[in-house]
C-alpha cells in the first residue's frame, strides 16, 4: 500500500513515518503542500497512485486544502487509472490535524470525500485499522 503523509511537524512526521514503516506501507512523507503536489503528480505520471493520504490541513504556504483539492482534480483527470482502485476514493483520504476543525473546513473536507478525521495526538491502533481495512479493500495485505 502506498501512502502520502503530508506532515510539517517533525515530531509527530518523525512518528507517523515510523509506524507507517512498521505497518509495512510504502509510504513518502512530503512536509509542504507543494512537496504534496509534486509527490501527488509524480505518482500520477508514473501510474503508481497512493492508496492513502494522511493529511494535515495546517500547513506553511500551501495549505492541506489545497493538497486535497488538487489531489481530487488529477483524480478526475485520470479516471481510467482511478478504475484500478477497489475502493471509492473517498476512503482514501484522512484529514490529521491539530487544531478544532471550523464549519468551513469540516464542510470542505466532506465535499472532498475524506474518509475521516483525526486529532494529534494521533491514536495509531486508529491508524493500523484504517491501513488494513484499505489494505483489505485493495487485495493487499499491510
Amino acid at each position: 500500500m502506498r501512502v502520502l503523509l503530508v506532515e510539517d511537524d517533525p515530531t509527530t512526521g518523525t512518528k507517523l513515518s515510523g509506524f507507517l514503516k512498521k505497518l509495512g506501507t510504502d509510504y513518502y512523507w512530503a512536509t509542504t503542500g507543494e512537496e504534496a503536489l509534486a509527490a501527488i503528480d509524480t505518482a500520477f505520471e508514473t501510474k503508481t497512485p497512493f492508496d492513502l493520504l494522511l493529511l494535515d490541513l495546517k500547513l506553511p504556504g500551501m495549505d492541506g486544502h489545497e493538497v486535497l483539492y488538487h489531489l481530487r482534480t488529477r483524480e478526475k483527470e485520470q479516471a481510467p487509472l482511478n478504475g484500478e482502485h477497489t475502493v471509492p476514493a473517498e476512503a482514501r483520504v484522512v484529514v490529521v490535524t491539530g487544531y478544532e476543525q471550523d464549519i468551513e473546513s469540516i464542510q470542505f473536507s466532506a465535499a472532498a470525500g475524506v474518509a475521516d478525521s483525526l486529532r494529534k495526538p494521533v491514536d495509531f491502533d486508529t491508524i493500523a485499522r484504517f491501513v488494513k481495512q484499505l489494505a483489505s479493500a485493495i487485495g493487499e495485505e499491510s
